[in-house]
């Protein structure tokens, strides 16, 4: 009987600890606490012909350098991927997220070599 109340105790215990760790990285999600910094990103369910024509326009205000081929974040060569570092891009220099097609996110979507500066809030 009394490993029965062991082995309870312990489960009771071990769901409690991953609610309470799941709650707390939850929240820290959702309150964007990553030292204050943010970045925009293309929204996935965006107009492809209006983020091309945003990466036209902006790459005639920034540097698309880093999208390019050969360059860290030319690939995925697709419009949202090439949209979404110009997008970060854009915000960074002008503090502007398109609200149609990009929406600020807490979390870094770098990759590999791929780097996208972040911007304090």
């Amino acid at each position: 009987m009394m490993m029965k109340n062991n082995i309870c105790l312990f489960l009771v215990i071990s769901v409690l600890v991953v609610v309470v760790v799941h709650a707390y990285d939850k929240k820290s999600l959702l309150a964007g606490q990553n030292n204050g910094v943010a970045w925009c990103v293309a929204k996935d369910d965006a107009d492809i012909g209006q983020v091309q024509q945003f990466l036209d326009y902006a790459c005639s205000e920034l540097s698309c350098e880093p999208i390019q081929p050969g360059n860290p974040c030319f690939d995925p060569p697709t419009v949202l991927a090439h949209g979404s570092y110009v997008l970060n891009a854009y915000f960074n220099q002008f503090g502007v997220c398109s609200p149609k097609i990009g929406r600020v996110v807490p979390l870094d979507p770098s990759y590999g070599d791929c780097h996208y500066p972040g911007r304090p809030q």
